[in-house]
């Protein structure tokens, strides 16, 4: 659930990406 760590961050960003895509693409996004 470690990938969880990085979605709850992002906030909305997160839950809209799937857990496979590493919070760098999120961040440039």
């Amino acid at each position: 659930m470690s990938n969880l760590n990085y979605t709850t961050e992002d906030g909305n960003d997160g839950t809209m990406y799937p857990e496979t895509i590493p919070p760098i693409l999120l961040r440039s996004s």
